[in-house]
């Protein structure tokens, strides 16, 4: 036909040595890709077995309400299994108050997408009231579905130390050196101090008759 270019192609058959090259690289191909994700396995099991033998807790949420995930300190500490923790609301593992403070907190995180450190109480799944160190980084994902990557220290002993030294604080049960030296008004010693100096607690001093 006039316009037209009419080819004849043959379909040639490969060689054996063009079928040889084509296995062994299917071969290769297939080997790779078995190691790659053995070698895929090997680190995700790793980094595993790291985050689930620290004492800090860990965990994401997907919003601020709900979490995504979590490793074994803070499952333990919930009182629930790892992958149970999935999608699970704060409410239903913190009392009001508590879940409402991590919601508020959470809710910052992913509005300001900047580091956020704060100091929270939490009550675990024994009762038990804890206080903890909670660092929250927001973390960018695909479609613009970020997370909040969480972390806490436990600080429940530096909080308790430092509610005691407040509360002595306030009793006035400090005590202060008193000197042995002769005031202004000619008094020769301080009333109720030791004779050799020293110190005298407030807390045994005598209202005058």
């Amino acid at each position: 036909m006039r316009g037209f270019a009419v080819y004849n192609r043959r379909r040639v058959k490969p060689g054996p040595r063009a079928r040889f090259k084509w296995l062994y690289g299917g071969v290769m191909r297939q080997t790779r890709h078995k190691e790659l994700c053995e070698a895929s396995l090997n680190r995700h099991g790793e980094l595993e077995l790291l985050l689930d033998n620290i004492s800090v807790h860990l965990w994401c949420l997907t919003a601020p309400d709900t979490y995504g995930a979590a490793n074994k300190a803070h499952a333990a500490f919930l009182g629930v299994s790892p992958n149970l923790l999935r999608r699970k609301k704060i409410d239903r593992l913190l009392a009001p108050e508590e879940a409402s403070v991590c919601v508020k907190n959470a809710e910052l995180a992913f509005a300001q997408k900047t580091p956020l450190r704060t100091e929270e109480q939490m009550t675990g799944a024994a009762g038990k009231k804890r206080f903890f160190s909670v660092e929250r980084v927001y973390s960018p994902g695909a479609g613009g579905a970020g997370r909040v990557i969480c972390s806490a220290t436990d600080i429940t002993e530096r909080r308790l130390a430092e509610e005691l030294l407040e509360r002595r604080r306030r009793l006035g049960c400090s005590v202060y050196p008193v000197r042995e030296s002769k005031s202004l008004s000619g008094r020769s010693r301080t009333p109720n101090a030791p004779s050799g100096g020293g110190y005298r607690d407030l807390s045994s001093r005598q209202a005058p008759l």
